[in-house]
């Protein structure tokens, strides 16, 4: 998710690095598998964020990046309509990121954003991997074509 630091502290040279992880990844991979998934009539299930929707001081360029992404499944939707095109926002799931949000990213967050994914972890509210992941695996096996374009929460 780095960098995570506010817009004025950052380059684009950091944006970039994070935009290659979770956006250009994510269009070499599809493009390189398309002509499979027209001919199976497949599906495509993309990892999104809340962060693409909600704001949070330092993360300008994570959530920018989870914005485009789910811009890129909606994009996919429509142009390649014989493939199921979903994205997924997991939640707050219990991973090495949210350790990192509250240990190493703390500091530069704003206290009230500090405080709440510190206290998902203390109250036991954090997502296990496994459910997400469920769901998803889901969507892979089985998304039926009515679901293309659509995020799940």
């Amino acid at each position: 998710m780095e960098p995570v630091e506010r817009i004025a502290e950052s380059t684009a040279e950091k944006w970039r690095k994070c935009f290659d992880i979770n956006l250009f990844s994510a269009i070499s991979l599809v493009h390189a598998i398309l002509p499979s998934l027209r001919k199976t009539r497949g599906r495509i299930v993309l990892t999104s964020s809340g962060a693409a929707r909600h704001s949070y001081a330092a993360w300008g360029a994570y959530g920018a990046s989870k914005a485009a992404l789910k811009s890129l499944g909606d994009t996919l939707a429509v142009e390649e309509v014989g493939i199921t095109t979903v994205s997924v926002e997991p939640g707050t799931v219990d991973t090495d990121m949210q350790k990192d949000i509250r240990e190493k990213h703390a500091a530069a967050m704003d206290e009230k954003d500090r405080k709440r994914f510190s206290s998902l972890r203390e109250e036991g509210k954090l997502v296990k991997p496994e459910q997400p992941g469920n769901v998803m695996a889901r969507l892979v096996l089985n998304a039926p074509k009515e679901l293309s374009g659509q995020a799940f929460r």
